[in-house]
């Protein structure tokens, strides 16, 4: 149970949720207060929460792969050092790929073992 002790915090914590869109803004007509609706269900958060990983991690590998490592090679040196660089990409990248493999494991167990849910108004 999540416990706020203050209004500051509450505010804070409310722009965060916005934020990362787990929860909206509700209005109604003719009425100054704001409501607030949970935007996914729990299982959906959680799947956009592995999908927004899986997208940095892929893209981070990819940056590797096509930044880093042409640059490397055009170096004309051929040493230990340039090596054990281009060992380190290659390990980044395996790296981000166990982790966006990673991330299509939580999804199966979480189909699994989180029953479809759905938002709900606060």
């Amino acid at each position: 149970m999540l416990i706020l002790n203050s209004r500051s915090t509450v505010s804070v914590t409310l722009k965060t949720l916005i934020r990362l869109n787990i929860i909206q803004v509700i209005k109604k007509t003719k009425d100054r207060k704001k409501y607030y609706q949970i935007t996914f269900g729990l299982k959906q958060n959680l799947f956009n929460t592995l999908n927004r990983f899986r997208y940095i991690f892929s893209h981070a590998k990819e940056i590797i792969r096509k930044q880093f490592i042409p640059d490397m090679e055009r170096i004309q040196e051929d040493s230990k050092e340039i090596q054990k660089m281009k060992e380190f990409f290659d390990e980044n990248i395996r790296f981000f790929e166990l982790f966006e493999e990673y991330t299509y494991a939580c999804n199966d167990v979480l189909d699994e073992l989180i029953p479809e849910s759905k938002p709900t108004n606060f």
